[in-house]
């Protein structure tokens, strides 16, 4: 449930034909054996630093998806290549090992996107001769191209006793494979791309290859987020962000508005108890009085943030946000200070324009665009504000991200951290307008950055006494990162060791490639009694592994692991927001169309008449009579009329 970096790959090939006259390299797997390993599980045999230098004491070839039996004692293996499917279809794999053993099958022909399939972590004494078609761990499954390489691994880890490893496979007609055959294995050290891309099969040459692939790093993140929303009414504001949190289905989110709640006779905002209001990984904190809020609630809002490590984020508005908080808990969160009278009700109106602050040129929440001279156009060409807080400046510990053009500009988005956690504040009440006429893109992106930075300082782990968080996962080279970690006692007191933490970089399949630093201490936060940092700088290009622990007898076997992935921003894909009227042209060439600008539409439109010549088509139609309303009427009519003259004549 921790999130994590995964890198996708997308490759485009040229449409040549198959190169059915040369015969894939099939026949076998690439075996790697590394000797002399203790233990009996995989990662006994992935965290050994020869398995990350692919160093084995033996490598050879098998001819089928198995090992050998009864091969020796305290030993891992590593048995790779791809794998061809005969026909297209689904398709099952059985795995069998003993001691441990996992299949890895990739989405093509790429290592790095594999994923695992079947894993066995218990000891299976059998020899294979008893084995024979036995299951013993099925996967799912899984849908495959025929012809097409997928990329194959099997990982073993051997202790003492019998030892073995095998793979078989449910082909789409139902028949099975008992172990699969070297027919279908291509292995690892083959030369793959010069059957799959041979030069004579080329048909069209391209004039540029560079395109032909991309890369997108995505962070995946299971555990669900709980907000919770709290307002004085639902103004448009409070709505738009309510429906935005509420669409995605990794948060879950709580309303809580005074104006819906009062004539229920609901007069709590905030939740009554620290350990309630601490459930919750964001509070956004509306336009509301003090004199709204019960006593306690700034109090337990501080320590939300101070020691919790949460996220805040203020929505100002005309009644009291920030005006009426001068003094409290409250007015030591918000990263700004009142100047003048601010007082509620107050605010300067009309047509504001907003434009990047001094640190919004470089925050990842301001960066909707990836061109940075692109993004800093972008904010004073949006829809601008009817309102902004008066009277206020940020604090010095604080960052203006957005503030508001001209010579006496006020701040429009801020943010701090404040103790263990981080605050952010809008001093603007109509970010719903930046969806006018662009769509929501830079609405929606703009305060899900919003929510990423803020939940940076979000402590998780497996167990509830070592939490660690990553403030980005996904940085530029240089740019620093900052790992924070919570230690505690299993009677709930503070660790009394800082906890350590270890940088490793990884190869390009994840593999640790060496261990740049072999492990320092965290320093502590001020302020926080059992919050502890650390910051590292400098880092190139790659992906990177932290592991956290704490140096303690209470803290044997815990161990937190985060990945982060360093690496430029090269991607311009949908960066320039106006249209490329050149490109619309060729477009529209191509289809003996017109392209233009909208001043120019009724030119347009007056070329493309001029090349019409009108026809005159003739059509015949019959009706019945009965199947029209205005026959049906004008009988009515008439023996309505008639029923009249009998009665007036004494007809009957």
């Amino acid at each position: 449930g921790e999130p994590g970096v995964v890198n996708y790959r997308v490759a485009l090939r040229p449409l040549a034909p198959r190169p059915d006259q040369r015969e894939p390299p099939t026949g076998a797997l690439q075996r790697q054996v590394w000797k002399g390993l203790d233990g009996t599980a995989i990662v006994d045999l992935t965290r050994n630093e020869r398995f990350a230098r692919d160093a084995p004491d033996l490598q050879e070839h098998v001819p089928a998806a198995r090992g050998p039996a009864q091969w020796g004692d305290q030993y891992g293996q590593r048995l790779r290549g791809w794998i061809l499917p005969p026909e297209t279809g689904t398709y099952r794999f059985w795995l069998h090992g003993d001691d441990a053993a996992q299949l890895w099958l990739g989405t093509d022909a790429d290592p790095q996107g594999r994923t695992l399939l079947a894993a066995i972590d218990r000891r299976e004494p059998e020899p294979v001769a008893d084995r024979a078609g036995r299951e013993q761990a099925p996967s799912e499954p899984i849908r495959l191209s025929g012809g097409e390489p997928y990329y194959f691994e099997i990982l073993h880890k051997e202790g003492s006793g019998a030892d073995m490893v095998a793979v078989d496979w449910q082909l789409p007609d139902a028949s099975l494979e008992r172990p699969i055959p070297g027919r279908r294995l291509i292995p690892f050290d083959a030369d793959l791309a010069a059957w799959r891309f041979a030069p004579e099969a080329q048909t069209d040459a391209e004039a540029a290859t560079e395109n032909n692939h991309a890369r997108k790093a995505v962070v995946i993140a299971r555990d669900p987020l709980r907000i919770l929303l709290v307002d004085h009414k639902p103004r448009w504001e409070s709505r738009y962000l309510a429906t935005l949190f509420a669409r995605d289905e990794r948060v879950e989110l709580e309303r809580r508005f005074r104006a819906v709640r009062l004539p229920r006779r609901e007069y709590a905002l905030l939740p009554a108890t620290q350990a309630e209001l601490d459930r919750y990984d964001v509070v956004v904190f509306g336009d509301l009085r003090p004199d709204e809020l019960r006593a306690g609630d700034q109090e337990r809002l501080a320590r939300f943030v101070e020691q919790r490590g949460g996220c805040l984020v203020f929505l100002a508005g005309p009644r009291a946000l920030p005006g009426a908080y001068s003094l409290g808990r409250i007015a030591d969160l918000l990263p700004v200070v009142l100047t003048g009278p601010g007082r509620e009700g107050r605010g300067r109106r009309g047509r504001i324009g907003i434009e990047l602050g001094p640190a919004g040129e470089s925050s990842p929440i301001t960066a909707v665009l990836d061109d940075p001279a692109l993004n800093q156009r972008l904010f004073p060409a949006l829809p601008p504000m009817t309102w902004i807080a008066p009277g206020v400046r940020a604090k010095a510990a604080a960052q203006v991200l957005l503030r508001s053009a001209g010579p006496d500009a006020l701040p429009a988005a801020v943010q701090q951290r404040v103790g263990g956690g981080r605050v952010f504040y809008l001093g603007v009440e109509e970010t719903w307008r930046w969806r006018a006429r662009i769509g929501g893109r830079v609405h929606r992106t703009f305060w899900r950055q919003v929510l990423r930075w803020g939940l940076g300082a979000r402590l998780r782990g497996a167990t509830q006494r070592l939490g660690v968080a990553v403030d980005r996962v996904l940085v530029a080279p240089g740019e620093p990162v900052e790992v924070r970690a919570r230690a505690r006692l299993a009677d709930g007191r503070p660790s009394p060791v800082p906890p350590r933490v270890v940088l490793e970089r990884l190869g390009p399949v994840g593999e640790k490639a060496a261990p740049l630093h072999p492990g320092q201490d965290m320093q502590p936060v001020a302020g926080v009694a059992d919050l502890f940092r650390r910051r590292f700088t400098g880092l190139g290009a790659g992906r990177y592994r932290l592991r956290v622990s704490v140096p303690h007898p209470g803290f044997a076997g815990m161990e937190e692991v985060r990945d982060l992935l360093v690496r430029a921003q090269r991607s311009r894909e949908m960066v320039e927001l106006a249209a490329d009227l050149a490109s619309l042209r060729r477009i529209a060439a191509a289809g003996d169309g017109r392209a233009a600008p909208v001043a120019g539409i009724d030119a347009v439109v007056a070329d493309l008449l001029d090349g019409v010549e009108p026809r005159t088509v003739r059509e015949r139609s019959s009706t019945a009579l009965w199947d029209t309303h205005v026959v049906l009427l004008l009988i009515a009519l008439v023996l309505g009329v008639e029923w009249l003259w009998r009665k007036r004549v004494g007809l009957p």
